[in-house]
């Protein structure tokens, strides 16, 4: 039997094999730009420890919406449990509620780490918090799926950090002209 007899006899077989696997590669391809999209449409809420914009003795809290979309129902929790003290009693109003809505690229900060000084000698933080806390944010986005981030943060990070003000810089120069000042 030579190739042409056996392609008439059994071409309808492999017609429908060829469609059947045309059909699962196609729903494949779909399925995976489908999960594709949503994983790139989705809120990704994060939070961090950022220095304060114009001190450097403050340490703040951030929680942003880094994705495209918004998150809603953001619940954040705090392990350990915040203490119940009046330095601490902002953020734990802030968070104690679900949040409704943070949009893209919205920030909320609170100060969570003030040094504090006797004379000129470090006693510690101002605040009531403690160094180290674990934040579980979970919120809802595309297609009302619930997502979770859980982040370990802890000040020490921060209080090692070095840095260098040149001397030409704006804030260098602003010190330079406060020590010129100071001296007259």
């Amino acid at each position: 039997m030579d190739f042409w007899t056996w392609t008439d006899q059994h071409g309808v077989g492999l017609t429908a094999i060829a469609t059947v696997a045309l059909v699962l590669a196609t729903v494949a391809t779909l399925w995976v730009a489908g999960n594709d999209s949503r994983r790139r449409n989705r809120p990704m809420v994060s939070g961090s420890f950022v220095f304060g914009a114009n001190s450097p003795d403050t340490i703040l809290l951030r929680i942003k919406n880094y994705g495209p979309t918004r998150a809603e129902d953001v619940i954040v929790t705090f392990e350990p449990p915040l203490p119940d003290d009046a330095t601490t009693e902002l953020v734990r109003k802030r968070y104690e509620q679900p949040l409704g809505v943070i949009n893209p690229g919205e920030t909320l900060e609170n100060a969570w780490y003030l040094a504090k000084f006797s004379g000129s000698d470090f006693v510690g933080n101002h605040y009531a918090y403690p160094d180290e806390v674990t934040l579980r944010i979970t919120y809802r986005g595309v297609l009302w799926m619930r997502r979770e981030d859980v982040t370990r943060l802890n000040v020490a990070t921060h209080l090692h950090t070095s840095d260098t003000v040149s001397s030409s810089s704006m804030l260098g120069s602003i010190r330079r002209i406060a020590g010129a000042l100071e001296k007259k």
